[in-house]
């Protein structure tokens, strides 16, 4: 027999050694130096090393000069997260949304300039998101193409109104002057686009606005807004005559206001309204006459005869009303 010692170590000891040696603890799990962006994927920090702000601007820097703007976006991303406490943070995160815009990313640029207003307020670059978001809000709107909108429960349209109705709310408090004024166009884009849904109150609303809160808007000035109040109304009037008379007198204001303004196109089609307004209100009266007129009620009948002459006398109505008072004689 061998002099060699005949202990032996059990085979479940040495399975039990060789798991600790392939798995580590959790406690060095947690202390792994790869972490995963989804900028970098995944990277070692032992290796890599992190790279200062003035870099990674520096490198933004180089990938806006190669005009690749996402590229550029995803780095200042990486700087204002990784070194928020640098000067430099700030204006890497609206810059990162700047080029996500001229990307064509539009609704990202959006939301980066969302985040951005959440972390640092309404400061210096303020005026120019307002102008950015009402730019892509009115691209929602109209169904342009405006990039990857991620999840959301609400239509491009939907959204887009959303958009517009907040830089509505939020242009006061920037005190843009009225060359820079955005809120003006946010209330035309958003009553056109009512309009167009057949929300005919709600679009009446946002015209009425714009003519009270933005009297020097070219818009107002242009007696667009005022025309478009009258379309609002037409379109909701139906045969309420009530209703038919607001309208007109809307077109009228518009024709009265572009009578100096040879060949003005605006002031065309609102004399046109304000005409076909007035005969079929007349026809409406000359057609109550006629009933009245039927029913043996004379004297109702020649009141609104008499109505169809005195308020339109330039009307088609007006002969036919001319000639059925004549027939009633003197009852």
């Amino acid at each position: 027999m061998s002099r060699r010692s005949s202990c032996r170590v059990p085979a479940r000891i040495v399975g039990l050694a060789c798991a600790i040696a392939f798995f580590p603890s959790s406690a060095a799990r947690a202390q792994s130096p790869w972490t995963w962006s989804p900028e970098s994927g995944w990277v070692n920090a032992k290796y890599a090393g992190t790279a200062s702000a003035r870099e990674l601007a520096a490198q933004a820097k180089a990938q806006e000069d190669a005009r690749d703007f996402l590229g550029a976006s995803k780095t200042q991303e990486r700087l204002a997260n990784k070194h928020a406490e640098s000067p430099a943070a700030a204006d890497a995160l609206f810059a990162a949304a700047e080029n996500k815009y001229r990307a064509g990313e539009l609704y990202a640029a959006y939301e980066g300039y969302v985040e951005y207003r959440a972390r640092h307020g309404k400061d210096d670059h303020f005026p120019l998101m307002l102008h950015r978001c009402h730019e892509i809000g009115r691209a929602l709107l109209l169904g342009k193409p405006v990039g990857t909108m991620g999840i959301t429960w609400l239509s491009a349209e939907e959204k887009g109104e959303q958009i517009l109705r907040s830089v509505v709310e939020d242009a006061p408090s920037a005190k843009l002057d009225d060359k820079d004024e955005v809120a003006d166009d946010a209330l035309f884009d958003l009553g056109s686009y009512y309009l167009r849904e057949h929300r005919y109150d709600e679009a009446e609303t946002m015209f009425e606005r714009l003519r009270q809160q933005y009297p020097r808007s070219e818009w107002v000035q242009s007696q667009q807004a005022t025309y478009m109040i009258g379309v609002a109304q037409l379109e909701r009037a139906g045969h309420d005559p009530k209703k038919l008379g607001e309208a007109q007198r809307s077109f009228s204001k518009v024709e009265k206001a572009k009578q100096r303004d040879e060949g003005s196109k605006l002031g065309e089609e609102s004399k046109k309204q304000v005409t076909k307004i007035a005969e079929d209100l007349a026809e409406k009266d000359f057609r109550t006459g006629e009933f009245y007129r039927r029913a043996a009620r004379p004297r109702a009948a020649r009141r609104y005869y008499e109505a169809v002459l005195s308020l339109y006398p330039d009307s088609a109505a007006a002969a036919k009303a001319r000639a059925a008072l004549a027939s009633l004689g003197g009852s």
